[in-house]
């Protein structure tokens, strides 16, 4: 009896022994394969910056397909904006006058002819009156000159009157005809002044048409002919100067393409081409001018504003990025690109790291059943009890807790070849190949249907995405752009980030300051 007892309890410490180790060795098993998974995940994504969406909605960060423009071969100027000299007029009189109203302002759009002011003065009647004198003299002389001439053909008068007559009459003319051009210029009526009708006040129109920039009169004012009353300016053709200097100048010729930039206006660029070079130095600054037009004008634009100008000397195109796109990390220089395959490994672990949760709370359940079942030490000792029967009794130790029976439950919860299996499909290498191959496959790109970068980031908006540091050579710069080269070939259409890199060069070394640790 004694010997059974013994032989039961020793059973018993078996198969609970048993029963322990599967448990262990089911648990060893998912903490190995989470500790592969995270091992890959960070193999996948070393050297990156994994943000999940809120992250990059909380830093404003900004991507696009890579940017280009023309950067290389460019001549920067300056200068200002100018009009043709036939736009411009400056406003003066032919006799002098006091103003007795001005009829224009400052800004005003006027047209050819319009009455800008009017002046009097006694000098403007007299003028007309010794135009009616010289105009009646002239009559007499003329139908004198007639008669003298008549008697001289017909031998009656002498020839010295006729002659006397004939100088007063062509000095006569002569007169009149130099008044008659003083009042024309005047803009005054002379067959309405020959009739008698004198005026005593004389306006002054606008020569063009165009805005009034200028005003140097005031009511009461006598103004000479020598006075600039009003500037004129016509902006419907406006241009720039701009100054080259002698470095630069045997790189310019007509028709190169030009980028022009107003002060006012900081955020709009005006295209437009070189049309007239000149051909001296100005002696102060040894630079020369250039004029340039503007293809794109706007009523915005002002004459003798400033303007900053780069001539594009070199049609080429370049990746050029925003300065903020651009970050330095040891003395070199970096920019971040979207990495589609790290943004998926991220995504993936994430996914097999729920999974696991899920599965690993399946497995401690099943373990607790089955030590239940298989370890009830006092249900199997009455029953080996009742039957006394040694065989019996280890036949029961066989079913109850036999090793094959353990192995066989630790491989349907816990199974390597399943867990194996799970892991192929959740994050399984040879898949995620074949996948990227989708998303860039070589033959597509070269073939019909091309899938773009960022169409893949679209896709994975309200996930984490992964970027990567690449090394780039900075070039010129251009308002707000720099010229880059990356050190590596990248896609024409690669994704990347325009705004906000510093962030994600702080998150990257916080990353790996906690991996270190």
């Amino acid at each position: 009896m004694n010997t059974k007892i013994k032989i039961l309890a020793f059973a018993s410490i078996l198969i609970a022994g048993i029963a322990f180790t599967s448990c262990n060795n089911t648990s060893s098993k998912h903490v190995e394969k989470e500790e592969k998974d995270d091992h890959d995940h960070d193999e996948a994504t070393e050297g990156m910056a994994v943000l999940s969406a809120i992250q990059r909605d909380a830093i404003h960060l900004k991507v696009g397909e890579m940017p280009h423009r023309q950067m290389s071969g460019i001549v920067k100027t300056t200068g200002q904006l100018e009009v043709a000299p036939n736009n411009k007029a400056e406003v003066t009189t032919y006799i002098g006058g006091n103003v007795v109203s001005i009829s224009a302002f400052q800004g005003d759009k006027v047209k050819r002819g319009q009455v800008l002011a009017t002046l009097e003065h006694p000098d403007i009647i007299q003028l007309q009156q010794d135009f009616i004198e010289r105009y009646n003299n002239l009559q007499y002389l003329q139908k004198e000159y007639k008669r003298q001439e008549e008697l001289y053909r017909n031998n009656v008068g002498s020839g010295k009157n006729f002659q006397r007559v004939e100088a007063e009459y062509k000095s006569a003319k002569a007169q009149y005809q130099g008044l008659k051009l003083r009042l024309d210029m005047l803009k005054l009526n002379t067959k309405h002044i020959e009739a008698g009708n004198i005026i005593h006040q004389l306006k002054v129109l606008s020569p063009i048409a165009g805005y009034v920039s200028e005003i140097n009169i005031s009511l009461g004012s006598y103004i000479d002919a020598r006075t600039k009353m009003f500037s004129i300016r016509n902006f419907d053709k406006i241009h720039a100067d701009l100054s080259v200097y002698e470095k630069d100048i045997n790189k310019i010729k007509k028709g190169q393409d030009v980028r022009l930039y107003v002060a006012n206006m900081p955020n709009k660029e005006l295209r437009g081409k070189i049309f007239a070079i000149a051909k001296e130095y100005k002696t102060d600054s040894r630079s020369i001018v250039v004029h340039a037009s503007i293809e794109n004008p706007c009523k915005k634009l002002i004459a003798d504003s400033y303007v900053s100008g780069e001539i594009l000397t070199n049609q080429k195109m370049v990746a050029a990025v925003p300065e903020n796109a651009i970050v330095t990390d040891a003395g070199k220089q970096f920019i971040f690109v979207f990495d589609v395959k790290g943004s998926k490994a991220a995504n993936h672990s994430e996914a097999d790291h729920k999974d696991g949760e899920e599965h690993k709370d399946g497995d401690e359940h099943k373990d607790d059943d089955h030590d239940h079942k298989a370890g009830d030490e006092h249900k199997d000792d009455d029953h080996d009890h009742k039957a006394g029967d040694e065989h019996k009794d280890d036949n029961h130790d066989h079913k109850a807790g036999d090793e094959h029976k353990d192995d066989d439950h630790d491989h349907k919860a816990g199974d390597e070849h399943k867990d194996d299996d799970h892991d192929h499909k959740a994050g399984d290498e040879h898949k995620d190949d074949n996948h990227d191959h989708k998303a860039g496959d070589v033959h597509k790109q070269k073939g019909k249907s091309h899938r773009h970068d960022i169409e893949d980031y679209k896709e994975l908006k309200n996930q984490k995405i992964a970027y990567r540091m690449v090394e780039v050579i900075v070039g010129i710069s251009s308002k707000g752009y720099k010229a880059i080269t990356p050190t590596e070939k990248l896609p024409h259409d690669a994704v990347v980030v325009l705004d906000g890199a510093y962030y994600l060069l702080s998150d990257l070394k916080k990353s790996e300051a906690a991996h270190q640790h």
